[in-house]
């Protein structure tokens, strides 16, 4: 399911602009990006909401006990994982996840 709303920069994370008006269309990546990223309390409606990836670099959390916390914040924000693969090496987290 598609979540349309205004779409931003994949990077900047700035709103676009087309033909003099915001741009709209399926940000689902971006808005899963933002909880995977966020810090509980940083989200002000849902203050709850919210991974910290960061957080799990160089911790002996279990990879399963990382995807359960994944997926329930996504269900907070009523994303259903359809799959979901984590992994740790090297300092970065990779996380490969589909949503409907």
């Amino acid at each position: 399911m598609a979540r349309i709303d205004f779409m931003s920069d994949p990077i900047t994370h700035d709103l676009i602009i087309e033909n003099g008006d915001f741009k709209l269309g399926d940000n689902t990546s971006f808005q899963v990006d933002v909880i995977l990223n966020a810090s509980p309390g940083q989200i002000r409606r849902h203050p709850q909401l919210g991974v910290n990836l960061e957080s799990y670099l160089g911790s002996d959390e279990d990879i399963d006990v990382l995807d359960n916390i994944i997926e329930e914040q996504l269900a907070i924000d009523n994303f259903v994982v359809v799959n979901i693969d984590t992994e740790i090496s090297n300092g970065t987290i990779t996380s490969n996840i589909q949503v409907k």
